[in-house]
């Protein structure tokens, strides 16, 4: 009785203090941006006490905001557009440390960490090493914590994803960025208006498009095309399952217009990597869904149809000089940038090749390309570059023990991503077996996709991983619930005989 008096006070309390702080907010912050010349920094400041003592007490609501910040690299834009520090970091261990508490202090349940969380801080454990035999040192400490920030959000999202509600919430956080800066990108190709960079969250400078010819290319809230179209590959897939499996008609909507406006937004990146990922992502979704292919071809021409007369000026001739990359004969490379990707693959190559163990460490490639690439004599750009593919950057920065490392990590987590499907069937929750496999098709749209970038923006990668390695912790605890329910039917049978 007298809990559930508590629950019921506690139900009528949370309202009414949220509405106190609010209002609490707002006339301070009308003080503060009235009487003081820093009010919009006191404003900020009181706001983030607020956010943080949500966090402690809800950290679904910190999750929430982590993968939108994310997602829309809140914390660059923030620090650029207003000079506010980064808040990446801070806002990770704020919810790293109020996850634990909640879980372990609160609610006294223990902490998940199975053969796939190990797998990845194996990897980690190889990364760590790489720089520790390096000849090359300097930024060993700040990629650590890179890492180590990286790897506390996989932490972060496996604990808290056992909770279908935030599960599935999360999800639809990542579609609704996703949605949301694609919004933003589509409004300036559609309207040729491209001086409103809405506040660092649409940049879109002008790129080579094909030898001769260039033009405008967004990159929403980053500075390059390409991670931009990668990026969107993540939210794709899991917007795309969203439309064709949703129950709600509502949410079915709202995952439609996401869809279309992440697909067009990839299109108009210009990105051959992105357009290709695009391509077989979709192919092995419909696959996995059984759709006759007779009807999916006929869709696919009548969109095709639609979509020509606002392709940008370029995108089909930029997209053929895909078919440049299969030939072995440089000669018929006629683009510049191809020349130096090929310079760029063969020095990580070479890399490898003189540190075979474990590479010439994680980070370490750019600071020692032009030692290597003046010996080649093939690019004649005197400046640092990356190696334009994660596979021969982690080969070339790690070694044969990265790549093993890096190698068995990925096979771990598919197959967990197998397993969840089986366990989810065994559970008797099919309606979920699609959420998966939106995850499970994000994370291969990204690596198709790194097959021709390196790991810049690596958060977004292990955002990736961690969205695909939470879907085995949903799977396993639906199965409890299953069994334990099951259990409890049966104990009532045998009382009733």
């Amino acid at each position: 009785m007298l809990r559930s008096r508590a629950l019921e006070f506690q139900q009528v309390l949370q309202p009414a203090m949220l509405l106190l702080l609010g209002l609490a907010i707002v006339m301070a912050g009308s003080f503060t941006i009235g009487f003081t010349d820093k009010g919009l920094w006191v404003l900020f400041g009181i706001v983030a006490v607020i956010i943080g003592a949500g966090i402690t007490v809800r950290p679904e609501i910190g999750l929430y905001i982590l993968v939108f910040f994310i997602f829309t690299n809140m914390s660059d834009v923030l620090e650029v557009t207003f000079g506010i520090p980064s808040t990446n970091k801070p806002l990770v261990a704020l919810l790293f440390v109020g996850t634990l508490a909640n879980l372990v202090v609160l609610h006294h349940k223990p902490l998940i960490f199975r053969t796939t969380e190990i797998a990845v801080l194996g990897y980690g454990i190889v990364v760590a090493l790489s720089l520790l035999f390096a000849e090359i040192r300097q930024g060993m400490l700040s990629v650590m914590l890179d890492w180590a920030k990286d790897f506390a959000i996989l932490l972060i999202i496996v604990q808290q994803c056992t909770n279908e509600r935030v599960w599935k919430n999360m999800q639809w956080t990542l579609v609704a960025s996703a949605g949301f800066v694609a919004l933003l990108s589509c409004y300036q190709v559609l309207t040729g208006d491209y001086s409103n960079d809405f506040y660092g969250l649409a940049n879109a400078p002008v790129h080579e498009i094909t030898e001769g010819f260039d033009s405008t290319r967004v990159t929403g809230p980053l500075v390059d095309p390409n991670y931009y179209a990668m990026i969107l590959l993540i939210a794709y897939p899991i917007a795309g399952y969203r439309l064709l499996t949703d129950k709600s008609q509502v949410l079915k909507l709202l995952a439609g217009v996401a869809f279309l406006l992440i697909a067009a937004t990839i299109l108009f990146t210009y990105s051959r990597g992105g357009f290709l990922a695009l391509v077989v992502v979709t192919i092995l979704a419909l696959r996995e869904r059984k759709m006759d292919l007779i009807r999916i071809g006929g869709s696919v021409a009548i969109i095709t149809v639609v979509m020509l007369p606002v392709l940008p000026k370029g995108f089909t001739d930029r997209m053929l000089t895909l078919t440049d990359i299969l030939p072995g004969d440089l000669s018929m490379q006629t683009e510049s940038s191809f020349r130096g990707r090929t310079s760029e693959a063969l020095v990580a190559t070479q890399m490898f090749y003189d540190r075979p163990i474990l590479g010439v460490g994680r980070e370490n490639y750019p600071e020692m390309y032009l030692d290597y690439s003046s010996r080649l004599g093939l690019d004649d750009r005197l400046e640092d570059r990356e190696a334009h593919s994660m596979y021969l950057e982690v080969a070339a920065e790690t070694g044969i023990l990265g790549v093993l490392s890096f190698g068995t990590m990925l096979v771990v987590v598919f197959a967990g991503i197998q397993k969840a499907k089986r366990d989810l069937r065994a559970a008797e929750r099919e309606d979920l077996v699609p959420w998966v496999s939106g995850a499970e098709f994000a994370l291969v749209g990204y690596l198709i996709a790194s097959i021709f970038l390196h790991a810049d923006y690596a958060r977004y990668f292990w955002l990736t991983v961690a969205f695909a390695v939470s879907t085995g912790v949903i799977a396993h605890a639906q199965l409890n619930q299953y069994q334990q329910r099951k259990h409890e039917e049966q104990l009532m049978r045998n009382e009733l005989l």
